[in-house]
């Protein structure tokens, strides 16, 4: 049998496969370094696309807030300013609501009891009880012949 020298072949097949080792290695990384970077440059962009929507809602947030605000200061407003101009009117004309009292006393008659007064700027509404129409009558009549008083109105349940 003839002897036969079997180690530069093998030599030659483990440097041969020792390169493709290296070179898939090589190759792994690269593609896993290529992912990677894909991968970052992905989510870099997902999350400066989300920041660019958190900051469109703070300034629409911002906005709204604003403008709640001004809607509740207007809000808080309106009253404020009614309760003001009432009671300019009220300090403006004194003697009217004392002389319109007084002759609210003048002019009730016996068996009719107002149970409430209410007046805005022209006019005055009355609400009362009372033991017959003819005291209704009466009243209409007072109130009619009263100097302040003007154009009484008459209206039942």
């Amino acid at each position: 049998m003839p002897r036969i020298n079997y180690f530069p072949w093998r030599a030659e097949e483990r440097k041969l496969r020792q390169r493709n080792f290296l070179l898939s290695i090589v190759g792994a990384t690269r593609r896993g370094g290529h992912r990677r970077a894909a991968g970052e440059l992905f989510y870099s962009q997902v999350i400066d696309n989300q920041k660019d929507r958190n900051q469109l809602l703070k300034t629409e947030i911002e906005k709204l807030d604003l403008r709640n605000a001004r809607s509740w200061i207007s809000r808080r407003k309106k009253p404020a300013c009614a309760r003001a101009w009432t009671s300019r009117e009220v300090a403006a004309q004194p003697a009217e609501v004392v002389h319109l009292f007084d002759q609210l006393a003048r002019t009730v008659p016996d068996g009719l009891y107002l149970t409430s007064i209410k007046q805005n700027r022209q006019a005055s509404r009355d609400q009362g009880r009372c033991q017959s129409s003819t005291r209704v009558s009466a009243f209409m009549r007072n109130i009619d012949a009263s100097e302040w008083a003007r154009q009484p109105r008459a209206r039942g349940r």
